[in-house]
């Protein structure tokens, strides 16, 4: 278990393997556009689920197939976010105030925020634990 800091604060994360949920639906492509990395508990949480290999390692036992987080960064690289038409359009209308964007299979998930835990352990089919020390 790792343990890291946001806005001053510590906080740890488990990924539950005994509560990924079996599903006969194909896992999401999850595709995340935020303005900038930021540092809350929150975008530390998606970094993770991107990267862990213990997260990893159970979607490919429990469900056979890997999940894919795309992260994107507008003041890193903004081009993805002009060559994705839906993406394009939203920041066209809204301005970069509508970010974070979170596409799940090409369809607009959620906007101006991340998922909640609840939320990804929907789209990711497995069980997070969030603990936050004083």
């Amino acid at each position: 278990m790792t343990l890291f800091f946001a806005r001053g604060k510590k906080f740890k994360y488990t990924f539950d393997k005994s509560a990924a949920m079996k599903g006969f639906d194909l896992m999401p492509t999850i595709a995340v556009y935020a303005d900038q990395k930021e540092d809350t508990w929150e975008a530390h949480l998606t970094h993770q689920l991107k990267i862990n290999e213990e997260r990893t390692q159970a979607h490919q036992t429990f469900h056979n197939e890997p999940l894919t987080i795309d992260e994107y960064f507008f003041t890193e690289d903004p081009a993805p976010f002009h060559t994705n038409q839906a993406v394009k359009q939203q920041l066209a209308s809204n301005g970069r105030s509508c970010l974070p964007l979170v596409y799940v299979d090409d369809q607009l998930f959620c906007q101006g925020r991340l998922p909640t835990i609840r939320e990804w352990e929907q789209l990711t089919k497995s069980g997070i634990t969030l603990q936050f020390d004083a």
